[in-house]
């Protein structure tokens, strides 16, 4: 049998340890002294592997910044029409978020949040306002510009899904002088892209107060009738948070 390189099993070799008052003495490395030359080889590498993952938790959790919070805002939002744009109508945005911290400076961020959308259409004789209220989930990718405490600027991009939990309109038309109302006739899902800059600043303790910007553009057609309808919004929006 061939020998490897840290298993030789020749008893007129010797091997070497230290003693107990630290003396230098040599041991026959019979089958018996192998295995505890081996064992003490392990326990060394147990031991380094131990204390770095110990450092590696460590600094982990000394630069770790997972947090949690509340935002409320308002977005600007028009529909992208087969036929051109829509007005912009103003909408209320509201929810809550979750940061995860991967290395300080880049961080993974989820949303869950009311968004109001809609849209308004002027034409010869009559006009019409229509939106719909979402359950958006957004996913950002977030980078922020610093670590320290203090002002942080940072920038985020992601997708976002959303699940229509309502929606109106209203139809005005001056010839007749009535209003018709109705759903909308929007479509239950949409998919969107988020672009968006923001800042935080700690404002008392452990909390940090952020406002953010965010260019929505819709990637699916919200309207279930015979015309496409995307959507095109600007949220801006406050946020506090804590970490955890």
């Amino acid at each position: 049998m061939v020998a490897g390189l840290f298993d030789v099993n020749i008893p007129h070799l010797a091997g070497f340890r230290h003693g107990a008052r630290g003396r230098g003495e040599f041991i026959a490395t019979t089958p018996v002294g192998t295995k505890t030359l081996r064992e003490i080889r392990h326990m060394k590498i147990t031991k380094i592997l131990s204390a770095a993952t110990l450092a590696l938790l460590f600094t982990t959790a000394a630069h770790a910044e997972n947090r949690i919070g509340v935002l409320a805002g308002i977005n600007s939002n028009k529909f992208n029409l087969d036929i051109g744009s829509s007005d912009s109508k103003t909408g209320f945005v509201g929810g809550v978020f979750g940061q995860y911290d991967y290395n300080g400076n880049l961080f993974g961020e989820v949303q869950l949040r009311y968004n109001r959308k809609g849209g308004e259409i002027t034409t010869l004789g009559s006009q019409a306002s229509t939106g719909a209220s979402w359950l958006e989930i957004p996913l950002y990718a977030k980078y922020k510009f610093g670590s320290e405490r203090g002002f942080i600027p940072y920038v985020f991009a992601g997708p976002s899904i959303a699940f229509k939990v309502g929606s109106s309109s209203k139809v005005y038309t001056a010839a007749t002088n009535t209003t018709v109302e109705g759903d909308g006739n929007f479509n239950g899902v949409d998919l969107g892209l988020d672009l968006g800059l923001g800042a935080e600043y700690p404002i008392y303790g452990d909390f940090n107060l952020s406002l953010s910007a965010a260019y929505n553009i819709g990637l699916l057609d919200v309207d279930s009738g015979a015309s496409s309808a995307n959507n095109r919004g600007l949220q801006v929006y406050a946020g506090v948070s804590l970490p955890y």
